[in-house]
C-alpha cells in the first residue's frame, strides 16, 4: 500500500484532470512554485489554497469528473494517511495477513501506538492458536517500545503476557523471572487489575513447578484482592487452583470440602469451570480409591464439557484413566488414553498429551510391554525437542536401559551417544 505526502497528493490530483502546471498560473502561482509545492518544499494556504481547490473544483466540472478537494484529505500528512489506514484494518476482520500488513506499514513510518496493537493483537492471534514460541516474539516487541520509552508503568502487562508463553511451554522459572518483574512494577504503579492476573500466574507457575506451598502463599494473597461479588471469574480459578494444590500435597479432605462449597453456593455461576470442577472431585475421589465415585463424576465432567467446553474434553478422558489404572483394568485405561491422546493432538494440548504418555508409560512399565514403552519413549522425545533438555536427557537414559534390558545394545550405545551430546549443549 502506497501512501502520498500532501505534494504528490496534489500532484497526482492536477495530473488526474490533466492540467498542466502552467495553467495554474491563472491561480496566481508561478510553475516554479507549483513544482516545490508538489516536492513539499512549500505549502498551499489561505487564498492561495482556496483559488487553487476553485481551479481543480471547475477543470473537474468541466470532465464530468469526480474528485475528493476535502482540505484535510489533500493536506494530510504521508505518515498520518498511514496510520488512518492501519487504524481501519485494525477494525476489521482481525487475520494474520492484515495483522502482517498494518505491522509492516507501522514499522516502515515508527507508527508506535499501531504497533502496539498491531503486535498485541498478532500476539494474542498466535496464542489462541496456541503458537506460543511465536507469539512471545510479539509480546517482547511491545516491551521493547515500552523499555524505548522508558514508560515502566505499561511493562507489567508485557511481562504477564511473556510468562503466559513461557507457562504453556513448561519454562516455569523463565515464567516466574517475568511475572516477578511484572510484579514489582504493579506494586510501584498500584496497577490492582494487572496484579490480580500477576498473582494468578505467579501461583499458576508455582503450582506447575510442584512447589505447592509458595503457590498458595500467592494465592492467598490474589483472594484478599479478589472476591465472588467483583471479580467471580477470577475468584472462582482461583479458587480451583488453590484446590489442585491441596490435591496435590494430599490434602484430600479439605479439597473437597472446598470444592463441595462451591457447588453447593454457586451452582448457578460457575459457569465453564464446572467441567473442571467435576473432573477434580473424580481425582480426589480416586486418591482416595473411591473409584465408583471418581468415574461418576468423571462422567460428569465428560458430559459437561461435550456441550459447553469440548476443546478440554481430553483432559477429563485422559484423568479419568487414572480411576482405571487403580483397578487394574489397564485395558480400559489403555483405551481412554489412545482416545485422549488423539483428542490433545486435535486441539494442540501438549500438557496433557504428555500426562497421558506419561501414564501410559506407568501402564506399559507394570504390564513389561518393553515394545511400547520404547514407542512411548520415542514420542516423548520428539515432544520436548527444543523445549526441554532436561526431559530429553532423562528420557535418553531410560530408553538407553530399556534397550538394555531388550538386548538391543547397537542402540543403547547409540542413544547414549546422543545423550552424550545433548549434556555438551548445557555448557553453552
Amino acid at each position: 500500500m502506497d501512501f502520498l505526502s500532501p505534494g504528490k497528493r496534489l500532484k497526482a490530483l492536477r495530473q488526474q484532470l490533466n492540467i498542466k502546471q502552467v495553467e495554474l498560473e491563472e491561480i496566481g502561482v508561478s510553475r516554479n512554485y507549483i513544482s516545490m509545492v508538489e516536492s513539499d518544499k512549500r505549502n498551499l494556504t489561505g487564498v492561495t489554497l482556496a483559488n487553487y481547490l476553485k481551479f481543480m473544483q471547475k477543470k473537474a466540472d468541466e470532465l464530468e469528473t469526480n474528485v475528493n478537494l476535502d482540505v484535510n484529505y489533500l493536506l494530510l500528512p504521508e505518515k498520518e494517511e498511514a496510520r488512518n489506514y492501519c487504524n481501519m484494518k485494525l477494525d476489521s476482520v482481525l487475520s494474520h495477513k492484515n495483522l502482517d500488513e498494518v505491522i509492516k506499514i507501522g514499522e516502515k513510518y515508527k507508527l508506535e501506538d499501531i504497533l502496539l496493537k498491531s503486535y498485541l493483537l498478532k500476539g494474542n492471534l498466535l496464542y489462541e492458536e496456541k503458537s506460543y514460541n511465536i507469539a512471545f516474539v510479539y509480546y517482547y516487541k511491545i516491551l521493547e517500545i515500552h523499555n524505548d520509552n522508558k514508560d515502566n508503568s505499561n511493562k507489567s502487562f508485557a511481562y504477564i503476557k511473556l510468562s503466559k508463553c513461557k507457562i504453556m511451554t513448561f519454562s516455569y522459572e523463565e515464567a516466574l523471572t517475568y511475572l516477578f518483574k511484572a510484579y514489582s512494577y504493579c506494586k510501584e504503579f498500584n496497577d490492582d487489575t494487572n496484579l490480580r492476573n500477576c498473582l494468578y500466574n505467579i501461583a499458576l507457575a508455582y503450582k506447575k513447578s510442584s512447589e505447592y506451598d509458595n503457590a498458595l502463599i500467592y494465592i492467598d494473597e490474589l483472594l484478599n484482592l479478589c472476591n465472588a461479588n467483583h471479580n467471580f471469574d477470577l475468584y472462582i480459578s482461583t479458587i480451583i487452583l488453590k484446590c489442585n494444590c491441596y490435591i496435590n500435597k494430599k490434602d484430600y479432605s479439605l479439597a473437597l470440602t472446598i470444592y463441595f462449597d462451591i457447588l453447593n453456593n454457586f451452582s448457578e455461576n460457575i459457569g465453564i469451570n464446572l467441567g473442571m470442577i467435576y473432573n477434580n472431585i473424580g481425582l480426589i475421589y480416586c486418591e482416595l480409591n473411591e473409584i465408583d465415585k471418581s468415574i461418576d463424576y468423571f462422567n460428569r465432567s465428560i458430559s459437561f464439557k461435550k456441550v459447553h467446553d469440548i476443546e478440554h474434553i481430553n483432559r477429563s478422558i485422559i484423568d479419568m484413566s487414572s480411576a482405571y489404572v487403580k483397578e487394574n483394568s489397564y485395558d480400559k485405561a489403555i483405551e481412554l488414553l489412545y482416545e485422549g491422546i488423539a483428542l490433545c493432538e486435535k486441539y494442540s494440548d501438549a500438557e496433557f498429551l504428555i500426562r497421558g504418555y506419561s501414564i501410559l508409560e506407568d501402564i506399559y512399565i507394570k504390564l513389561n510391554d518393553n515394545n511400547k514403552l520404547e514407542e512411548i519413549y520415542l514420542i516423548l522425545i520428539k515432544i520436548f525437542k527444543d523445549a526441554d533438555l532436561v526431559k530429553i536427557l532423562n528420557l535418553y537414559i531410560k530408553l538407553s536401559l530399556l534397550y538394555i534390558e531388550m538386548g538391543k545394545y547397537d542402540k543403547s550405545k547409540e542413544i547414549l551417544y546422543e545423550a552424550k551430546n545433548l549434556k555438551k549443549s548445557f555448557k553453552k
